[in-house]
């Protein structure tokens, strides 16, 4: 059995005291090897196996363009470039992507494991990448106000990466 989903994250630029450029070119091959090693994944759980397939292309792309004087990731203030680490609006506007990256998930198991089984496993999986991410590379990965949405149903990550990061401070 087959079912689709989406991983719903909320992006925000990375929050670095010092210069981008330090970070930049680190930061864009963390998340590129998470997209390599992660995209295909095997695993055993509860006695069943499961195979998480997660399209991290997305993530990939805004990581970099995240990175990029001339992306909406940085304004212009009296001829200044500043990078923006959070957009805040007076009112809410549906059809504003500003930070939002959809990354593609398939999940496939055996006719006869538990729909509910699966889906623990592949919470558990990005649980796991988001924290062996973040001990790699402090503050690299936020999922916090994540979404995993799997057929009709709403699955919601609070795992921050703010302490993480802060340890780099």
């Amino acid at each position: 059995m087959e079912v689709k989903g989406v991983l719903t994250c909320n992006f925000k630029p990375r929050d670095y005291s010092g210069d981008d450029a330090d970070i930049c070119q680190i930061d864009t091959d963390v998340i590129a090897k998470i997209s390599m090693l992660y995209s295909c994944n095997q695993l055993s759980f509860s006695g069943e196996d499961y195979r998480i397939d997660v399209d991290w292309s997305a993530l990939v792309n805004t990581v970099i363009e995240s990175y990029n004087p001339e992306s909406e990731y940085y304004t212009t203030i009296e001829g200044q470039k500043y990078k923006v680490l959070a957009k805040i609006q007076k009112e809410c506007n549906e059809d504003d992507t500003w930070g939002v990256v959809r990354l593609p998930i398939a999940l496939q198991f055996s006719d006869f494991a538990n729909k509910q089984n699966a889906i623990f496993a592949l919470k558990k999986l990005l649980m796991d990448i988001f924290f062996v991410a973040n001990i790699s590379v402090p503050g690299v990965l936020d999922l916090y106000s994540s979404v995993l949405t799997i057929d009709s149903d709403d699955y919601e990550f609070k795992l921050s990466n703010f302490y993480f990061s802060q340890s780099l401070n």
